[in-house]
Formats: structure tokens, sequence, C-alpha cells
């Protein structure tokens, strides 16, 4: 067989896999909110690790201020988004088959930020809250899993996970099953932690939905991506002449997120820690369900495989071991850098910000795009992004916290980091990197 009859076969299965999830996994939800799950499965350990009390959450992990993120700094995202990149090239093993929810994950966090950035959340606290303790709960269950904690893996995830690493389904079911696992597992909860209504009482409900529109925006750009790094067959669904499409399928996710709100409405409204741990066990089955459905409906059939897959991850775009956030990447050495001017590139403002001037090299093709990181004592106090035509010169005034102020005065010294990021290699790049004494200004005195 030849290779243009090779890939046909490979986009008709494709197509097939997703005509069948369209029709069973619509159709499993509609059944399991209308009628609620039945009987826990099997599994080899049970789960209980779920807290109705909030002191818990998530997965027993103590709960922090800066852990979950409770003060509406960006630095948060930032730190999620450094994190989420730590994960990506470093804990989940090159070419591992999680790696492909692990990357889209990056994607969809970067897009909140830039949403935040552009106000587009009416609460960046709330926003800022949910997406920290989003991403923790799958950062938890995913360690917990890869050291053998399985007791204290939901069953959607422990699917998802042994999924990957047994390499049976295809790209377009990893992503599949670590998305039921995040949305319709996590997201119920996630979403009543956070709160479902503002300080006034007013629901959240129309900003969740919102979401759905920019959501779709980025849902051709990750698959598009996803197919080109990790398997070409996971966008081929939308196939000429063929029934199923974009839309199609992007509205089984539109269906799990409101499946999601609904979810974490009806733990809301439970009356007591009993009856909400009810339908907590209400809400792990449905996805446990979901999980089977998908993972059934996407496994390689005899005589197909990882192979090709594989060898296109190795190829186009697997993870980078060596990856660090303090050093160039190799494929982008020598490409031109924003950098600090030497003198008069820091300033002390009244009103508690911090001037910082950043300079485009005329070389440099495409601008320069970033995110300045202000450091003291080893901690980072402030990040602002920056975007620069070539050429071109900016002083940016990046507004700092009471308590930033505080430590930066008794420091005297600030780290200024010029950071910028690179979708080929997915990681973030330090350029320029220099401790600048800061002298205390006289109003300060």
């Amino acid at each position: 067989m030849g290779v243009w009859q090779r890939g046909r076969r490979a986009r008709g299965r494709t197509i097939d896999v997703v005509r069948r999830l369209t029709c069973t996994t619509v159709a499993a939800l509609a059944l399991s909110l209308a009628a609620g799950a039945g009987g826990a499965a099997a599994q080899d350990a049970p789960y209980a690790d779920w807290n109705a009390g909030y002191a818990g959450f998530p997965s027993g992990v103590a709960r922090s201020a800066a852990e979950d993120c409770v003060d509406g700094s960006r630095a948060c995202i930032d730190a999620t988004i450094d994190e989420m990149y730590r994960r990506f090239h470093t804990v989940i093993p090159r070419c591992d088959h999680n790696a492909v929810f692990s990357l889209t994950y990056i994607r969809v966090t970067e897009q909140i930020r830039r949403l935040v950035d552009a106000g587009f959340y009416s609460d960046r606290v709330w926003i800022g809250h949910l997406d920290r303790i989003f991403a923790r709960i799958y950062f938890v269950a995913y360690d917990n899993w890869a050291t053998g904690r399985r007791a204290l893996v939901p069953p959607a995830w422990r699917i998802a996970f042994d999924t990957a690493r047994s390499r049976s389904v295809s790209g377009i079911g990893n992503l599949l099953l670590s998305m039921n696992g995040h949305i319709n597992r996590d997201f119920a909860f996630v979403l009543y932690h956070a709160g479902l209504a503002d300080r006034g009482g007013r629901s959240r409900k129309p900003e969740h939905d919102a979401y759905n529109a920019k959501l779709r925006e980025l849902y051709r750009p990750v698959l598009t991506e996803l197919s080109h790094r990790f398997d070409e067959t996971i966008d081929d669904y939308d196939a000429p002449g063929t029934e199923v499409d974009d839309d199609t399928i992007f509205q089984i996710l539109v269906g799990w997120r409101e499946a999601a709100w609904r979810n974490a409405e009806r733990l809301a409204a439970a009356r007591s820690d009993g009856e909400r741990r009810t339908i907590a066990a209400d809400i792990e089955e449905q996805a446990r369900f979901q999980a089977e459905t998908i993972r059934v409906n996407t496994a390689y059939r005899p005589g197909e495989g990882p192979a090709a897959r594989d060898a296109r991850c190795l190829r186009f775009g697997g993870q980078d071991p060596s990856w660090s956030s303090r050093s160039p990447s190799p494929a982008l050495r020598g490409v031109a850098r924003p950098v600090l001017p030497r003198r008069g590139g820091l300033r002390m403002r009244r009103g508690g910000a911090v001037a910082v001037t950043v300079r485009c090299p005329a070389t440099a093709s495409d601008g320069c795009t970033g995110t300045l990181v202000l450091r003291a004592a080893r901690r980072r106090i402030a990040t602002h992004p920056f975007r620069l035509r070539a050429g071109a010169r900016r002083t940016y005034r990046v507004r700092l916290t009471r308590p930033a102020r505080a430590l930066l005065r008794r420091r005297g010294s600030l780290l200024v980091r010029v950071a910028t990021r690179s979708v080929a290699t997915g990681g973030p790049v330090t350029w320029t990197t220099r401790t600048t004494t800061l002298r205390r200004p006289r109003h300060h005195r």
C-alpha cells in the first residue's frame, strides 16, 4: 500500500471515529444528565479523595493565598504558565501521549492571559483564582498517577493517563480523554469552589458562556499545531465531503462546559455535605462513563498503531528535556532580542510604579514581543507584557503592590528580566538578565 493510500485510510479512520463519538458521546452526556449515573464501576482502587469542605481542595493539598492566587495579580497566571511549560518539557516524557493535552492546556491558558489583559473578564481576581486551582487539580492528579498513588487519582483521569501510557488510542482520543477529565470531571468542582456568582449576587454564567466564542477562535489553530507536532490525523475529521466539521465536534466541548456549570450548580444547591458528596460521586461516574466511551471509540484497530505519530513527534516538535527558562532555546539563537538600555533604563516613580525602558533592535524583522519580569529578594513582584516594532524604544510603567514596594525599598535592588516566548519551541526564553540598584526616591525617605 502506498503512502497516499495509507494516509487516506488513516483519515477515513479518524472521520469514522468522530462520527461515532459525535453520536455516542453527546447521547451519553444527555442520558447521564437526565437520569444520573448508575452504580460505581469496578476500579483497581476506590476513589474517595474529593473533599466537600473547602479547606481540602484540591485533592488534599494545603491551601494558601499565594498558591490559590486570590489577589488578582497577573503574575499568578504567568507563574501557572511557567509551571505548565516546565511540566510539558521536563515532567512528561518526550513524545509521551499525555503531551497532547499538556500543550493544549498551555495554549488555552495563554489565551486566558490575553483576555485578562484585554479586559474580557469583569473580575480578574475571580478568573485568576479559578485559573490557578483549575491547573493545580490537574497537576495533582498527574503527579499522583505518575508516582503510583492511584487511589488519589479520579477515575476519568486514571483512564486518560493509563490509555496514554499504553499508547492504545489515536491522538484525538488522547485529547478527548483528557478534555473529559478536565471539563466533565474537574470543572464542576472548580467552578463551585471559585463561586458561581459575583459579590453582587449576579450569576457568572453569561461570562462563562461568552468564553465559548473565544474558545472557538482557538480551536482550529490548536488542532493544527497538535496535528503538525504530534499526530497528523488529529484534525482530519473535517475532510471535504463529510458531514462532520469543526462546529459539529466543537459543540461536544460546548455541551461539556454547559454540563460542568449545571453540575456546579447542583453542588452549590446541596443542603448538606452528605448530599454534596452524593452529587460529587455522580459527577465522577458521569466522567468515568464518558472516558470509557471515548476510549472504546478511539482505540486503534488491529493492524493500526502509534508508530507514525511517534515518529512525527520526534521529527516535528516533541518536548525539549533540556529546556530551561534561564537560557535561550537552540532554535532561536541569533534571533534579535529586546534589550534594556545600559543607562537610564530603570527609574522609580511616584504612585508605586517602576519605569522600565525597553528597546527593540532594528534587525528584528518581526518586532519584539514578550514579558518584563521584576524580581526582588528572589521573589517575582510584578510582570508586564511588551510589544515593540523593530527599532522602537518604549518606557513601561509597571505598577507594584504595596508589599512589593516595601520589599523593594528594603532591598534597594531590583532584578529585571526581559523574557520572550516562542510558539515554535513552547518555552519561555530569557534573553536579558540584569541587576540594577535602585536608590530610594526622596518622597520615600
